[in-house]
Formats: structure tokens, C-alpha cells, sequence
């Protein structure tokens, strides 16, 4: 008689064998359970409100700027018009500057994200790739994006907060490079160099679907300037070295 068990399995009475008597214990066998999907937890109460509270601001500060411009729109008429005291706007943005490059804030948040919790063997390159596909498509799809970049080039603190932004990209992403395949300074300043490319190209990028009046060609775009850099860089076809962390999260000036 031959008893089966297996971890988290229910178990059902096998028929007594050949010769097996109706009073003799009756073997076990396992029966598997279903597999089910593991369910996503729910955000909590706090963190829904907190979302709807720092959208409501980036809502009311578009329309203000809109009326008014960057420069005549005040800290006090977003936090009216959103429906808060001024005190909750600085406590989800420092700035002004801030609550208008909201979304790149964001995007930035989410590169950090990936690039800390990519697999190991994946280059760093590609994990650029994956997110440049994935928010190009996101910002192809919105309907204000060739007006919402000319307003971030319409005055010198936009364009400054804007550069600012884009220093924090190539430091991390230059970061990640140098820990992937370490080497001498020549390397560093060839990761240097790869890490400014596949930033500063995004400006030119945009400038090109302003001038066409179409954001339909920002993915096709933005993914050519990674396969360029794939073919034309060789710093772009390094592998991971084994028992390379990923860079530490930086946190943005602002």
C-alpha cells in the first residue's frame, strides 16, 4: 500500500487494492488544487486620496496656466481652484516649476523604478529600451503634448527645471552604465557619453513632431535613437558583469 502526499494538497480515498481487506486502512493520494491568480491588493483609503489630491492640483494648475501663463499664475489661485490651502500644495510640490513638469517628474520616478528592479542579466540598454517604448507611447497618446512641451520651453525657469530634470537622467542611467561593465576612466567617460546621447536626443525629438504637428512618430523616433545607439556605441553592447548591483536611487534636485 503506497501513501502520496504532496505540499498544500487535499487528499481522497483510493479504492482498496487486489486482495485488500474492507477493515485495512485505505491509501491517500493527493488531489491538486486549482491554481488561482494571486489578487492585487487595493490602494489603500489614504493612498487613493493623496492621488486624487495631487491630480486635482495638477488639473487646477493646467487651466491656470493656460489663462495666465506660467509666470502670471500664482501658488495661491492653484490651491484655490483646486480646493486646498496653499500649505497642501507645497507639501506635494516644492515649486511651482515642480507642479508644471509633474509628468516628468513622474516618468522619472518610473525609470528609477524599472532600473532598480531589473533582472540582473538584463543590459542596462535594454531596460532603457523597454521604458522609452512604453512612455513614448503614453506621451504619442495624449492629446495635449505638442502644446504641453511648448509651454515647458515658454520661459527660462521651465527650460532651467527642464535641464535639470534631464541631468538627473544622465547621471543615473551614466551610473548604471559604469556599475554594469566597470573599466577604466576612458569607459566611464564612454558610459558618460552613451548616457547623454540617449537623453538629450529626447529635445530634438520633440522639436521634430512640433515642427511636423504630429506626436504620432515619438515611439517610432524615440526607439530608433536606442537601436542607433545599439549598432554605432560600443559601450551600448556590454553585458552585465556578474555581481553587479543596480545603482542607488538618486533623488531629484528641485
Amino acid at each position: 500500500m503506497v501513501s502520496r502526499t504532496g505540499a498544500g494538497a487535499r487528499t481522497e480515498t483510493m479504492r482498496a487494492a487486489p486482495g485488500q481487506t474492507s477493515g485495512e486502512p485505505r491509501a491517500k493520494r493527493p488531489v491538486r488544487k486549482p491554481l488561482t491568480q494571486t489578487a492585487v491588493a487595493k490602494p489603500s483609503l489614504r493612498v487613493r486620496k493623496t492621488a486624487r489630491t495631487r491630480e486635482a492640483i495638477i488639473k487646477a494648475s493646467r487651466k491656470l496656466f493656460d489663462r495666465h501663463g506660467f509666470e502670471g499664475t500664482t501658488l495661491e489661485q492653484i490651491a484655490e481652484l483646486a480646493d486646498v490651502h496653499k500649505q497642501t500644495v507645497l507639501r506635494y510640490f516644492s515649486s511651482k516649476e515642480e507642479i508644471a513638469l509633474a509628468h516628468r517628474h513622474d516618468w522619472y520616478a518610473r525609470f528609477q523604478g524599472a532600473l532598480a528592479d531589473r533582472d540582473g542579466r538584463e543590459p542596462v540598454v535594454k531596460c532603457w529600451r523597454r521604458l522609452v517604448d512604453e512612455v513614448s507611447h503614453d506621451i504619442a497618446s495624449r492629446k495635449e503634448t505638442l502644446s504641453y512641451y511648448r509651454f515647458t520651453q515658454s520661459t527660462p525657469k521651465l527650460v532651467a527645471h527642464s535641464l535639470a530634470i534631464d541631468a538627473e537622467y544622465e547621471a543615473i542611467l551614466g551610473d548604471a552604465f559604469i556599475q554594469e561593465a566597470p573599466g577604466g576612466p576612458s569607459d566611464d567617460f564612454d558610459a558618460r557619453l552613451l548616457a547623454a546621447f540617449l537623453v538629450q536626443t529626447n529635445r530634438v525629438i520633440m522639436e521634430t513632431v512640433v515642427r511636423t504637428g504630429s506626436a504620432d512618430d515619438i515611439p517610432r523616433l524615440s526607439l530608433h535613437v536606442v537601436d542607433f545607439a545599439l549598432k554605432h556605441f560600443p559601450r551600448a553592447r556590454a553585458r552585465p558583469t556578474a555581481g553587479q548591483r543596480p545603482p542607488a536611487k538618486r533623488t531629484t534636485k528641485r
